[in-house]
């Protein structure tokens, strides 16, 4: 247990951010302490903070960029879950089971052995399922109506 140095309430070791400066490890000051202090200090001082990371964040640039790719290629997973939850609403294990039921071939050319994307409905987000690139195109230039794709599949089959 300890006390922190600010609201004097005795809470867990594990209630207090590291801090390799002190004997303990610890700051004084608690988490919830700690975030409130940086809180006002952010609030107080925005613009220069801004400021200070925009010039930083230009100067640096390229060295964002590799960390970002080498934090991306070491999680891979991890930021493929995270874009299919966010995008699509699915999860990876989600992507990986309607892969598996495909069995990995697109679901509208029945073509294997090529990276498949998730095709959802535009107008109610709903996962439709998983095909190649050429029909998630031909899907976009058919602007997804069916009567259209109709169409066109009877024009394909006239005889001349």
């Amino acid at each position: 247990m300890k006390t922190c140095s600010k609201c004097f309430t005795e809470k867990e070791k594990t209630d207090f951010p590291k801090d390799k400066n002190r004997k303990d490890g610890l700051l004084s000051w608690c988490l919830k302490c700690n975030n409130h202090r940086y809180r006002e200090y952010y609030k107080q001082n925005a613009n220069s903070i801004s400021k200070y990371t925009s010039k930083w964040n230009k100067k640096n640039r390229a060295k964002l960029t590799e960390a970002q790719r080498l934090k991306r290629r070491a999680n891979l997973d991890k930021f493929r879950d995270s874009e299919y939850r966010r995008k699509y609403g699915i999860t990876l294990d989600q992507y990986n089971a309607m892969l598996l039921n495909q069995n990995y071939e697109c679901k509208i050319c029945k073509n294997a052995n090529q990276k498949l994307f998730v095709d959802h409905c535009h107008s109610t987000g709903k996962v439709r399922g998983l095909i190649c690139n050429s029909c998630n195109k031909a899907l976009g230039l058919f602007k997804d109506k069916a009567e259209v794709l109709l169409r066109a599949a009877q024009y394909l089959t006239e005889k001349l």
